[in-house]
């Protein structure tokens, strides 16, 4: 038996969150709750300025504050002082100069939390003023302020398909535009932070994390030889996006050096302004974009230059800016395709990783564009998408042709059905001062770690007792997929679901699964425990099919019992089946590694991935064009992610990804001004309340891939990354003209209106 050609469909378990009880009851023992008594407090001395030279630090005052231990300053890291997830271009802590507001230059470590926030006071810096650069394109031009040794350059790429200056020319029409995105603050509950433990001849860190194999790399880096031994823990995480990928490096090193100078308990925990002024955020980007149209409806060609503010260091700049170059024809069969993009070194806070990771920005940029070319045509956007939407056969703009598991246009019609798009366009927006529109926009997501080599290793282990245990890096922070592995091993061994039990990230522990991002944790993770799952089932088999006398091959495993199948004369309990391949002394743990075919990529063109999820969201929109607010009144998400696993685990993952994106639509932009964030907190950074989010329609289309556990594919980023797109074409809708540049709060709606006004 093959995990893609099952007898039978998947079983629907709808397994209950195994974390939800305990969350709800407030049970969960997050990072700040594990602190011991005789635990230090650590707080970061953090620059004022967007770019200076450190001249001297003086730490005289703040060492003679009751209750602080220790300074600790870049001299001290016993390692390397430069961390990065690419590129290790960022200081633990500065030693020669500042690149942003916030950036870290000292340590202080105290018995309690006031002393070292008193300590922090009392370092003093000498800082020289340097020139600084908030603008990407400025930061581009000649004579323009330096940031690193290199220059400001961070990251380009590029694809190429066809003839794009020959598509444009045969085009009837070319649509123009610039389309702009805004900063993005992840948000999540609990900010970052981590406890470390010093040991003899090892360093062990409890932290809230996405990647604890990437955390020890680098906390490996900053101890160097001092610390022989590290080892990294996950503590149950309240959220990440994408900004606990890199985050934790940092904040998990600079608790470790603490621990280490001091030889005592260590605990850095951020406040949430702190938070806000730290950690990478979305990336903005200005995308100039044409888009070629013959008559009938077909694109001809697509050419867009991005341009994208990195801020001050690379953090995950290089593989963002990748995946959005990649995606931004959008979803569709381009013959000709010409994009460029580029990523800049600014004196803004970083940039890095954020649920959709480039892709919502490509997506607005894309889908807006379709619209207005379908308002030239004079046809309908969605009989213009269908025109020219991937399907199986077709050749992404890429130059990848896509097999099999396409299934876009059955997303596209049923999204159109259910939401009800031909009436609503026919009405119009109507007639007073609160108009209706009605918008599309379809999202392509590449599976796993795009354009590059993926794989991941997972292992599963049957107790004396019966008891199942998977352990996997993989990490679980509020997307559920610690449930979706257990469903992946109850339906290999035919097992209750209350006999698997899945550990927590432990670098001693579980086996490195590569990090938990990009979609890629049920793909990758839960076909590398699938994997390991069915080699047990064989062994389970052998076993069962001489206590039963039947073939291996025939073996039913089902309800925590051994059948033969056909035969309805003896079945064996699951328990007493493990306890005899225990008499007979077999191992019951099994190791599976899923690796994913080498993806080719050359020269700006071929395959990013050997799958992919697609999307189609729909929303309907209320805009007073007196006041310039926006209300979503109706959404409704079209899904084609592969064989879903979990219904439940799959919408609340697509209403989740849409909350988040009205968010990203509607309110949220995070202010800087000569490189200082204006709205650190939730009192001026507004993020969706229940009351902002409408009921949101779930559709589910499955085409089974060919290579997820059981023909599924990813789901987590794909909620977001349409959903700003399909607001601002629902407002186009609404207004008569597109609004090129979000969020669409009510002071930019308003304007927009005045300056269309005025210009009539």
């Amino acid at each position: 038996m093959t995990a893609q050609k099952l007898e039978e469909p998947i079983r629907r378990l709808e397994v209950p969150r195994l974390d939800a009880l305990e969350k709800a009851l407030g049970e969960t023992k997050y990072t700040t709750d594990n602190v011991e008594e005789d635990a230090l407090y650590v707080r970061v001395v953090r620059s004022p300025h967007p770019h200076a030279l450190i001249r001297r630090i003086d730490s005289s005052r703040a060492e003679r504050v009751p209750g602080v231990v220790r300074i600790a300053t870049a001299r001290d890291i016993p390692g390397s002082n430069y961390i990065g997830y690419v590129v290790q271009d960022r200081p633990l802590l500065c030693h020669d100069k500042v690149r942003f507001v916030g950036d870290s230059v000292a340590l202080v470590i105290a018995d309690t939390s006031e002393s070292a926030e008193l300590g922090v006071q009392e370092v003093k810096v000498d800082y020289e003023e340097l020139p600084a650069v908030f603008d990407p394109g400025e930061a581009l031009k000649p004579g323009a302020p330096k940031i690193h040794p290199g220059g400001n350059l961070t990251a380009r790429h590029f694809v190429r398909l066809g003839d794009a200056e020959e598509g444009l020319v045969r085009a009837d029409f070319v649509v123009r535009g610039t389309y702009s995105t805004p900063i993005q603050e992840q948000a999540y509950l609990e900010t970052e932070a981590a406890l470390a433990y010093p040991k003899s001849d090892s360093m062990v860190v409890l932290g809230s994390m996405q990647n604890p194999f990437m955390v020890k790399k680098a906390m490996a880096t900053v101890l160097g030889r001092a610390v022989p031994n590290v080892r990294i823990i996950q503590a149950p995480t309240g959220g990440g996006f994408g900004g606990k990928q890199d985050a934790p490096d940092e904040v998990c090193s600079m608790a470790a050096l603490a621990a280490w100078l001091t030889k005592r308990p260590a605990l850095l925990a951020f406040s949430r302004e702190e938070s806000a002024a730290f950690h990478p955020k979305r990336h903005p980007m200005i995308f100039d974009r044409e888009m070629g149209v013959s008559s009938d409806g077909k694109i001809t060609a697509v050419r867009a230059s991005i341009l994208a503010d990195g801020g001050a260091y690379a953090s995950l700049s290089e593989r963002v800016l990748f995946v959005a170059v990649t995606t931004a024809a959008g979803p569709y069969e381009i013959p000709n395709v010409h994009i460029d993009g580029t990523t800049v070194y600014t004196n803004n806070v970083p940039m890095g990783a954020f649920r959709g990771f480039g892709k919502p920005q490509a997506s607005f940029a894309a889908e807006l564009q379709m619209d207005e070319a379908a308002e030239r045509l004079g046809m309908d956007p969605a009989e213009f998408r269908l025109r020219n939407i991937l399907k199986a056969g077709s050749t992404a703009p890429t130059g990848q042709v896509l097999t099999s598991s396409v299934g876009l246009e059955e997303c596209l019609v049923r999204a159109r059905a259910d939401s009800a798009w031909d009436a609503k366009r026919r009405t119009g927006p109507g007639q007073g001062e609160k108009k209706r529109g009605i918008g599309m926009a379809c999202t392509i997501h590449p599976e796993g770690l795009n354009g590059e080599a993926d794989a991941a290793t997972a292992s599963v282990e049957i107790t004396a007792v019966g008891q199942v245990v998977v352990k996997t890096g993989l990490t679980e922070y509020g997307q559920g997929i610690h449930t979706g592995f257990v469903h992946i091993v109850s339906k290999v061994l035919g097992t209750s679901p209350d006999r698997v039990s899945v550990v927590m990230p432990d670098t001693d522990v579980v086996p490195d699964s590569g990090p938990t991002v990009a979609s890629r944790s049920t793909v990758f993770g839960g076909k590398a425990i699938l994997l390991a799952a069915e080699k047990l089932r064989g062994k389970l088999a052998k076993v069962a099919s001489e206590m039963l006398s039947c073939p291996p091959e025939v073996i039913v495993f089902e309800g925590d019992t051994a059948r033969c199948q056909g035969r309805d004369d003896g079945r064996v309990g699951f328990e007493e089946l493990v306890s005899e391949c225990f008499r007979r002394k077999l191992n019951l743990k099994e190791e599976g590694t899923f690796v994913k075919p080498l993806p080719f990529w050359e020269a700006g063109h071929g395959d990013l991935s050997p799958s992919y999820t697609f999307a189609v969201h729909v929303a309907e929109v209320e805009v007073d064009t007196e006041t310039g607010k926006v209300e979503v009144v109706n959404y409704t998400a079209a899904h084609e992610s592969g064989t879903v696993i979990s219904r439940d685990q799959f919408e609340s993952q697509i209403i989740g990804g849409v909350a988040q994106g009205l968010g990203y639509a509607l309110m949220e932009e995070l202010i800087l001004k000569d490189g200082i964030i204006r709205n650190k907190t939730f009192l001026d950074y507004h993020i969706p309340t229940a009351a902002d989010v409408p009921h949101i329609r779930t559709i589910i289309v499955e085409a089974p891939d060919d290579f997820g556990p059981f023909g599924a594919k990813g789901v987590g980023e794909a909620g977001i990354e349409p959903v700003a797109a399909a607001v601002g074409n629902a407002v186009y809708n609404a207004l008569g003209f597109p609004i090129r540049r979000f969020p669409f709060t009510p002071e930019r709606v308003y304007e927009a209106i005045e300056e269309r006004a005025s210009r009539s």
